[in-house]
């Protein structure tokens, strides 16, 4: 069964607003199609940069924190998206120092009795855990903002994305900060048209209570132009 505008489905799906009837032929469109959870994906992280960017509505955020964010993996995701933020802000140009030994532990710098000591440590430490989350959430950001040295991106691609989690996050990263890059460009002083688009991206926010994508919504916008144009034309001939 083919969803009409399926996306925006998705986005009140994730958001607890949709019936239960939806909720039903979504899930099993998800069972079934490999795309579809892929598109869920794509909708999960698109969803996650609205909120920490700000353009969800205050009823969308309360959602979001009510109805999103009950896995861990998601609040995981949102503590990497804020980090991630906060860097392409502020612009951080060097190797991140959450934890020395955990960082190199991540990049494969270690000897193997500083291996073994930092592999005790997580298996007894909860807060040693917490900084190791820290320490890889770090590292991902400052590989997604180009910020490691050529000798650090190789180490971290061979010893960090082992695993398919990983390598999620690290899609999830790049997902969010050309999301991010979206914002600030729209926020330019110089950007008048970039004004024009993020008013217009608001105002239809405002319907379907989430920013409309990157590949979409200027051309909306220039579709706007012209129908005002022809709108004016008319107008005066009157």
């Amino acid at each position: 069964m083919a969803f009409p505008n399926a996306r925006t489905l998705l986005y009140r799906y994730l958001l607890g607003e949709s019936a239960e009837g939806e909720n039903l032929e979504v899930e099993e469109r998800l069972l079934a199609e490999a795309g579809y959870r892929e598109r869920l994906r794509e909708t999960e992280y698109e969803l996650i940069a609205a909120y920490v960017s700000g353009d969800l509505t205050i009823d969308k955020r309360e959602r979001f924190e009510k109805n999103f964010l009950r896995s861990e993996e998601r609040r995981e995701k949102l503590r990497l998206a804020e980090l991630l933020y906060e860097y392409a802000r502020i612009e951080v140009n060097k190797l991140p120092t959450a934890s020395d030994d955990l960082c190199r532990h991540l990049l494969g710098e270690l000897t193997m009795d500083e291996e073994l000591n930092v592999m005790e440590r997580l298996i007894v430490d909860d807060d040693y855990k917490k900084q190791l989350e820290i320490a890889e959430h770090e590292l991902i950001a400052a590989y997604t903002l180009e910020n490691l040295t050529e000798t650090q991106r190789g180490r971290f691609e061979r010893y960090f994305f082992d695993s398919e989690e990983k390598q999620e996050k690290l899609r999830f990263a790049e997902t969010v900060y050309a999301y991010y890059q979206y914002v600030e460009w729209a926020e330019t002083a110089d950007g008048a048209n970039a004004r024009w688009f993020d008013w217009l991206r608001r105002g239809l926010a405002e319907l379907v209570g989430i920013s409309i994508s990157r590949p979409i919504w200027p051309s909306l916008a220039a579709i706007s132009v012209v129908c005002l144009g022809v709108f004016f034309i008319w107008m005066s001939f009157f």
